[in-house]
């Protein structure tokens, strides 16, 4: 799956849970510093995104998803090595 599409289904998780992420996403963006989202609402993304993707995430990896690059990479290595 591409960045792309990831990207596009984290913003629709931030939409679902009633936030306006910008409509040009980047890589760079914090959750919590940009978009707002603060440890509970984040919980609550990484929560949707897990389902969305049908991945866990660590409690140990949960605190490296602080942006969406960061996050939308991760879930392509989870994808990749799921598929390997």
């Amino acid at each position: 799956m591409s960045l792309e599409a990831i990207r596009d289904i984290i913003a629709g998780a931030l939409r679902d849970m009633n936030l306006n992420p910008p409509s040009l996403l980047t890589p760079e963006l914090g959750f919590n510093k940009d978009l707002g989202v603060d440890s509970l609402g984040r919980a609550e993304l990484i929560a949707r995104l897990e389902r969305a993707f049908r991945i866990e995430v660590s409690d140990g990896d949960y605190q490296h998803l602080t942006t969406v690059g960061e996050t939308e990479n991760y879930i392509q290595r989870r994808l990749s090595a799921a598929d390997a």
